[in-house]
């Protein structure tokens, strides 16, 4: 069995490898102004690089912001249960 590297799954780090590459295409094919084209740019890289680490900095967050939230509903449950 192999072991899942980061705290992605394959359908996210497919999806964000789709994503990205199609991004990198739309940056170097398409004319238009500079700065889109380099945000495109930074956001597809972004993304590969995101698909290819397997981990994502953003997710990791909101994760621990989730859990510190049912810990303090959990205290607030303890808490309000009449004895």
């Amino acid at each position: 069995m192999r072991q899942q590297i980061g705290n992605l799954s394959n359908t996210e780090r497919a999806i964000s490898a789709l994503i990205g590459l199609s991004l990198s295409v739309f940056c170097l094919r398409r004319p238009g102004s500079l700065s889109l084209r380099a945000f495109s740019g930074v956001a597809a890289a972004s993304l590969l690089a995101r698909a290819f680490a397997g981990h994502c900095g953003v997710k990791a967050a909101l994760g621990d912001f989730e859990a510190a939230l049912a810990g303090s509903a959990a205290q607030r449950e303890t808490a309000a249960t009449p004895k």
